[in-house]
């Protein structure tokens, strides 16, 4: 029987010795097997990659994922997903507006400063988030944000 050598030759492993046709058979099986785990950690690696860039469990993402044959970077992956409108850029809250929530917060477990203090700090950062609003929809945003609007009656 005629077997391909590793250089692409063939050789005649009927004049071998029965211990290097065994040696020849594992080593072949060694590398199948190989390579199949290759293919399972390059498989881990991808999934991983687009769990790290925030890639949903959907059948949409699975679908797209599939589909993705780019750099396996998950910022890279995020940019993508991001421009093609599968993810949704979070909003985020500015720093300001953190603050007061995170005031109010130790407030209510007793860790809080009095109250004419604790209203001027939430004015203030609500008046600063007006000044900062690009458009009259982002105002009114923030006065339901800050629960800013009058009540009449």
């Amino acid at each position: 029987m005629a077997e391909d050598a590793p250089d692409g030759t063939e050789t005649s492993t009927e004049d071998e010795p029965g211990w290097a046709r065994n040696l020849r058979h594992e080593a072949a099986a060694a590398k199948k097997e190989a390579d199949k785990l290759k293919a399972q950690l390059a498989e881990r690696d991808r999934a991983d990659a687009f769990k790290d860039a925030g890639i949903p469990d959907t059948p949409v993402a699975q679908k797209w994922a599939k589909a993705y044959d780019g750099d396996l970077d998950p910022a890279k992956i995020k940019a993508l997903a991001l421009e093609e409108g599968l993810l949704q850029q979070a909003p985020t809250t500015p720093v300001d507006e953190q603050d007061a929530h995170q005031r109010m917060q130790n407030m209510l477990h007793g860790e809080h400063k009095d109250g004419p203090e604790l209203v001027n700090d939430v004015i203030a950062s609500a008046h600063k988030a007006v000044l900062e609003a690009k458009s009259p929809e982002e105002i009114e945003e923030i006065l339901d944000r800050f629960n800013l609007r009058p009540t009449i009656g």
